[in-house]
């Protein structure tokens, strides 16, 4: 199976006060059998997608490494 994901990591409209929590740099997709991470780092221009599980309790730590791979948190 092909499969092709489109995502952009851009603001959308939420309000006029989004600018205030900072740059949008993750971002998540839960479906029901799957799950897509999408980090960017603006400041380096580069990205990582990793799709995995639904489960949760793969959340916090797929974040984790994201995070510190991709923005050097």
């Amino acid at each position: 199976m092909d499969v092709v994901v489109d995502e952009q990591i851009v603001p959308h409209d939420h309000d006029e006060l989004t600018h205030l929590l900072g740059d949008l740099d993750f971002t998540i997709r839960s479906f029901e059998n799957l799950t897509h991470f999408l980090v960017w780092n603006s400041m380096e221009n580069e990205g990582v997608f990793v799709g995995t599980t639904s489960d949760p309790a793969c959340f916090t730590p797929t974040v984790a490494a994201l995070r510190s791979l991709v923005l050097n948190d």
